[in-house]
């Protein structure tokens, strides 16, 4: 259920919505993701001249817990910033597997299997 509980239901109502809800909330965490790494890399940026101050100032101790804090930082980031790309991968893949529904409803209406073009069909993923 998660943060989306409330949305989720208010948009369930409607089939055209509902399909449309995982796109939507992958790309909201994607742009989530995209504001965390922005907002670390402008804290990594003030911590790593915070360091270069205490160890210019012979305060190497606290200059060195800063830096090992900003070193576990950068290796969260990073996995943060791996998390996006795959989250835009998938979104990809959502967007050919709709491309895939449109064709087979459209080839469905041309042979006459369904009388109306917008009734959907189940496209399995490949």
């Amino acid at each position: 259920m998660g943060i989306f509980h409330s949305e989720d239901q208010h948009l369930h109502n409607g089939q055209a919505h509902s399909e449309y809800i995982p796109q939507a909330q992958l790309r909201f965490t994607s742009q989530r993701l995209s504001q965390e790494q922005a907002k670390h890399n402008s804290q990594a940026t003030l911590t790593r001249a915070d360091v270069a101050t205490l160890v210019q100032q012979g305060n190497v101790l606290l200059a060195r817990e800063k830096a090992e804090k900003l070193i576990q930082e950068d290796g969260f980031n990073d996995v943060l910033e791996v998390v996006e790309v795959e989250l835009g991968v998938i979104l990809e893949r959502f967007q050919e597997l709709e491309e895939r529904r449109v064709i087979i409803d459209s080839i469905r209406f041309l042979d006459g299997l369904t009388r109306d073009p917008t009734e959907p069909c189940q496209v399995q993923p490949s």
